[in-house]
């Protein structure tokens, strides 16, 4: 059976995020010694295995709305924390349930206003 951890969706959304930042770095660094540009094209290759194994996990349901997210979303993050019972991305308050369930961690839940991924990110979430 695939995972379909939310932590899962959290690493990977971390990794997408830093790959981007690495290529925009080493276009930045270019110019400059040839040695940092070789040990952040090794990281991202690390990175970009990382990442495949983590999706080779996932349920492909939700590898694809999560990619579907990232892409419509690029400017903000596909799966985003809930504070106090609020969603992070859209800052809106989550039900109960919706609160109840992400508690739970083995379930990957969506905010019922933006669509994004939430998790638990604390007390009185």
């Amino acid at each position: 059976m695939l995972k379909t951890n939310i932590t899962d969706l959290v690493e990977l959304q971390r990794l997408d995020q830093e790959i981007s930042s690495i290529l925009k770095n080493a276009f930045e660094i270019e110019e400059k010694s040839k040695s940092k540009e070789k040990n952040l094209l090794k990281k991202l290759n690390g990175m970009r295995k990382t990442r495949i194994s983590l999706m080779q996990e996932m349920d492909s349901i939700i590898l694809k709305r999560y990619e579907r997210l990232r892409g419509h979303k690029s400017e903000t993050d596909a799966v985003v924390p809930v504070r106090n019972g609020v969603c992070q991305g859209c800052f809106i308050g989550v039900s109960t349930a919706t609160s109840a369930e992400i508690q739970r961690k083995d379930v990957a839940s969506t905010c019922d206003h933006c669509g994004r991924f939430i998790y638990y990110s604390g007390a009185n979430a």
